[in-house]
């Protein structure tokens, strides 16, 4: 909404805003009177003072997250398995003096679990989610990875092994789906980015732990090197299902279900405030305001509405900054224990090598939190996707070096420029995607879009699960580290499409970015408009 009012032009300009012809075009975005005191709230509020305000919902969106980890436990226990002397034997074919998985079971069971995920989150989570609700559609998730585990771990063919990931794929698909919109709605506007990119720290952890795992069983020769680590997943399970039924469900989808009493009491219970049930209509008030201004822009909640109007170029958003999460080079950290063995380093230090990549990223992923708090997504994103272009062209140039792989100095340093593509990719956006699922999605269609993006980049996981062992392994391509070339120059168009699409959306309510994307608004300009919550306090 413009403002042509001299007396509201004076007001901005004893705050602070002195580019006065900026706001007369329109650079104003006039919030509703319900939620004008919650918007001017949640602006001032402090990181620190967020956390102190509301411990609670910290600790159930951490809670809540939790299946993530076992997500990627079980996607690097595969990738590591290629390397594991033990599954190579038991389930590979004896070629040229050594046992290989044959290419393609490595990409069948690499495609399974995407091709799981494909229609885990079109058809598995999307539906439960909106009839059901995240925390019992998450229940009954977590009950049916339980059976894919023993599928996995009583397998005695690598026909059945695909069996089993192809199905935990398929349940698997709606956790990132519900955990992501869950962190997002129900967290204060302080903490939304970190406790959205909470979800990638999951990711790394389950990474870490896998690698960890597997590591420490890579010298044992028998069936529990790789059945015990199958077996370890059982354990967030177990935790997952004794505090569950204490979860608080998520006010956003009670508010769409027309059970704002229940909303009010979840978030009053969740509040650290002394006025916390005033506090907590406050925001529900919010909430109804948000619901509706979407309700009113499109009617209709089907998977058709996400490629309509203002809400296509928010999925375009989501689905492509999910898309280079899979052909920005982070396909080599998932053959990071294969990528190092192939560049001529002992099986035992191929692992060492890649549990010190996944500590790199959880560092990074730690890191993140601050970085994202003070220069927000847009930022970290577009400079994180430049430094990754780089680091991708300096691997393939050591690979092309003279001597190399016999050159022991030149390993390393590739392996080392791995692990700070690891470091940079995870303080980058790595978590910033996860933000930008959360925070870019309407509240209306965010499980949806969610499920668009997930769906449309385990397509694209698929192909790459296809390529990446013929390019990897000794007996077809053997790229190794040339493959950096062909993920940098892809990286090149990526940065651009960053640079020109993702908008800034730190310190906006759900409210204040419908508002922009409404108007169109370019993605460079997003920081330019002030919220008249900002000036004017009931």
């Amino acid at each position: 909404m413009a403002s042509n009012d001299p007396t509201q032009i004076q007001t901005f300009q004893s705050k602070g805003f002195d580019d006065t012809v900026e706001f007369e075009k329109g650079r104003v975005l006039a919030v509703s009177d319900e939620s004008r005191a919650v918007t001017n709230e949640e602006h001032k509020l402090g990181l620190f003072e967020a956390v102190s305000t509301y411990p609670k919902i910290v600790i159930w969106c951490m809670f809540l997250c939790l299946p993530i980890i076992g997500i990627q436990y079980d996607q690097t226990v595969m990738g590591a398995y290629y390397a594991l002397p033990a599954f190579q034997q038991r389930y590979g074919n004896y070629v040229g003096g050594k046992w290989v998985i044959p290419a393609q079971w490595q990409s069948a069971i690499s495609m399974a679990g995407y091709l799981g995920q494909v229609i885990g989150a079109l058809g598995v989570a999307a539906w439960p989610l909106d009839r059901f609700g995240p925390r019992r559609t998450l229940t009954v998730a977590v009950a049916a990875v339980v059976g894919c585990i023993f599928i996995q771990f009583f397998s005695q063919t690598i026909e059945v092994l695909y069996v089993g990931e192809l199905l935990q794929g398929l349940v698997s698909g709606s956790f990132i789906v519900i955990c992501v919109s869950y962190a997002s709605e129900l967290s204060p506007l302080p903490l939304r980015g970190i406790l959205s990119s909470y979800a990638n720290l999951c990711a790394v952890t389950g990474q870490f732990i896998g690698t960890g795992v597997t590591f420490a069983f890579q010298s044992r020769l028998d069936q529990w090197a790789y059945r015990i680590p199958f077996a370890i997943q059982w354990w967030w399970c177990i935790i997952y299902f004794i505090f569950i039924w204490f979860a608080p469900e998520s006010p956003y989808w009670l508010v769409r279900k027309d059970r704002e009493d229940e909303a009010v009491a979840v978030l009053t219970r969740l509040s650290g405030r002394h006025d916390s049930q005033q506090d907590a209509l406050r925001r529900v008030a919010m909430m109804r305001v948000t619901n509706q201004m979407e309700k009113e822009a499109s009617s209709s909640t089907t998977f058709a509405e996400c490629f309509r109007g203002p809400n296509l170029r928010r999925t375009e958003i989501c689905v492509v900054a999910y898309i280079i999460q899979v052909w920005g080079g982070a396909a080599l950290m998932g053959y990071s224990t294969l990528f190092f063995e192939l560049a001529g380093l002992p099986s035992k230090n191929a692992f060492a090598l890649s549990l010190g990549s996944k500590g790199f990223a959880f560092a990074g992923t730690i890191l993140s939190w601050f970085i994202l708090w003070r220069v927000g997504r847009r930022t970290l994103y577009c400079w994180g996707q430049v430094a990754l272009t780089c680091f991708l062209f300096v691997i393939g140039i050591l690979d092309v070096m003279p001597n190399y792989p016999s050159h022991p100095g030149l390993q390393y340093s590739q392996a080392v420029m791995l692990m700070l593509f690891a470091f940079v990719y995870d303080f980058s956006i790595g978590p910033v995607e996860y933000v930008l699922l959360g925070e870019i999605s309407s509240t209306r269609l965010r499980g949806k879009t969610i499920a668009v993006a997930l769906a449309i980049k385990a397509v694209f996981g698929i192909t790459n699960s296809v390529s990446m062992p013929y390019m990897m392994n000794s007996d077809h391509a053997n790229m190794r580290g040339k493959a950096g070339f062909l993920f940098g120059g892809l990286n090149l168009l990526f940065a651009a499409w960053a640079f020109m699409r993702i908008p800034e959306t730190k310190g906006r309510t759900f409210e204040e970015i419908d508002m922009l994307f409404e108007r169109g608004v370019k993605a460079k300009d997003f920081s330019k408009y002030v919220s008249d919550a900002d000036v004017h306090q009931e």
